[in-house]
């Protein structure tokens, strides 16, 4: 679970970007909306932090959503495996093959050339795989899902 407290924050940042940039083009003359304050860090007095009460109100409660949401999908753990698996082959072995095989000149049918299609290809098979998996565990987990109940 520790791992994906960073991922969060990666692939959460456009969404916080785009709603806060939405709601400020709403409401464009509100002073809370669009103030940053400067709050003094205790200890040290030439230095202080700036804070925007609508990042700091607008994050909180989508990170309560999704929190939410997370609690509510008993089978959260089958979700996130079946968008890892989609994701794994296109992101870590198809286009970094491809960039590598274009950087290099690799020509087709080269060994090289045939050693890496080989190794996508096996990694494409694993990914179709786990995704089956994944997909086959969500469809038991809908069959016997209680939402907010934790597993014993």
């Amino acid at each position: 679970i520790v791992h994906l407290a960073g991922a969060y924050q990666v692939f959460a940042q456009p969404i916080f970007a785009r709603l806060e940039s939405y709601v400020a083009c709403r409401w464009p003359d509100a002073k809370i909306i669009n103030a940053t304050y400067y709050v003094r860090v205790p200890g040290r007095p030439s230095s202080s932090v700036p804070v925007a009460p609508l990042k700091l109100v607008l994050r909180t409660v989508i990170i309560m959503f999704t929190t939410l949401v997370a609690m509510l999908l008993p089978f959260f753990n089958a979700v996130l495996g079946l968008i890892g698996a989609l994701g794994f082959w296109p992101l870590s072995v198809y286009f970094p093959v491809s960039m590598h095989i274009a950087r290099l000149k690799i020509r087709r049918g080269e060994g090289r050339w045939c050693w890496l299609q080989a190794m996508s290809f096996v990694c494409l098979v694993i990914s179709l795989a786990a995704s089956i998996g994944s997909v086959q565990d969500i469809v038991h987990n809908l069959k016997t899902a209680t939402p907010f109940k934790t597993v014993d």
